[in-house]
């Protein structure tokens, strides 16, 4: 039995699951199995998944999801990994794209540094060209602030020990106050295991999610599947054709709106949310504490205490944090 699982939540891709998939075939450490957790895919998915299983150089198993949500889809393919004896189990998605060593990565991460979970970064804006300064320093500031502050754990990019995974519990499902899945089930994850005393090592290879939902997001579209909508009509930005065409007729001013939504979450992610989550605060602050300098603790906790809204924030702190990440020498 391979001691490896890699389990991968799917929900209508069959347009890029196969690539996904691909990517594994490639590895160049062989000995794991793959679950693919289908989550009430509508398309071709299952189909796809079904006919790689004949062909596949690798252990795959299609499993199937009817509660909808990737925590529940991750959860239950995390789970079963564990039932088939998996010593670790990782976790990507259907849209990604694996570099050869990231296998690799893996099993280095867990023989060599005690290890309880892993993870590294992701970069979806690989191939992506903006010609545009503000963007490349952005990604760039992402990469920084997950090597210096703190690891940014999430579900594209992770692998776990299947006792620490058993002793967290497993994957929840955040809800809305609609009761409808959310993100964060990996963010949650991540918590639960370090309040045990769980040691994270940021030591994976750099994955490739497809970049549609931060196309989306440029051009300041709402729909998390990747659906666009372009004077009335909806457009699925879901292969490089659409892509280039999309991404052609981008306004700048769609750009400088997106890079200051994702400029305020970085300070939400690396600051906020480890200021106001003590398990995080006691593990990572005092490096949240070196990229606001020269603003000392007690003025940033101050702050950060007074329940002024975020955006207020920023604005005071944003030329002192990306001051010290260009200081930091990577931007």
């Amino acid at each position: 039995m391979d001691k490896l699982f890699v389990v991968i939540p799917a929900l209508n891709e069959e347009n890029l699951i196969q690539k996904t998939l691909d990517s594994l075939g490639k590895q160049r450490v062989k000995g794991f199995s793959v679950i693919v957790v289908d989550n009430g895919s509508v398309d071709m998915t299952k189909e796809i998944v079904l006919d790689y299983v004949t062909r596949s150089s690798f252990n795959l198993l299609l499993l199937e999801e009817d509660k909808k949500g990737v925590g529940y889809a991750r959860d239950s393919g995390s789970k079963k990994a564990a039932e088939l004896g998996a010593l670790y189990i990782a976790g990507t998605d259907a849209d990604t794209i694996l570099p050869p060593d990231w296998v690799g990565s893996i099993y280095k991460g867990f023989e060599t540094g005690d290890c309880d979970l892993l993870c590294g970064e992701c970069d979806p804006l690989k191939n992506v060209k903006f010609g545009n300064d503000r963007v490349s320093f952005t990604l760039n500031a992402r990469s920084v602030l997950f090597k210096k502050v703190k690891p940014y754990f999430r579900g594209a990019n992770f692998a776990i020990t299947a006792e620490m995974f058993k002793e967290v519990g497993g994957f929840k499902q955040p809800l809305t106050k609609e009761a409808k899945p959310a993100p964060g089930e990996d963010g949650a994850l991540e918590v639960d295991a370090l309040r045990l005393g769980a040691k994270i090592c940021p030591c994976l290879a750099t994955v490739y999610p497809h970049p549609r939902r931060y196309i989306s997001n440029l051009i300041k579209i709402a729909d998390f599947n990747g659906s666009v909508h372009e004077g009335g009509v909806v457009t699925e930005v879901r292969n490089e054709t659409d892509l280039e065409r999309v991404i052609g007729q981008i306004p700048e001013s769609s750009i400088d709106i997106f890079i200051d939504k994702v400029s305020v979450s970085f300070f939400n992610e690396f600051v906020v949310c480890v200021f106001n989550d003590p398990v995080l605060k006691s593990v990572y602050w005092e490096n949240s504490l070196r990229f606001l300098e020269p603003f000392g603790r007690e003025e940033v906790e101050r702050d950060l205490s007074s329940g002024a809204d975020i955006d207020l924030l920023w604005k005071k702190y944003k030329n002192v944090l990306f001051e010290n990440i260009r200081r930091s020498g990577n931007t």
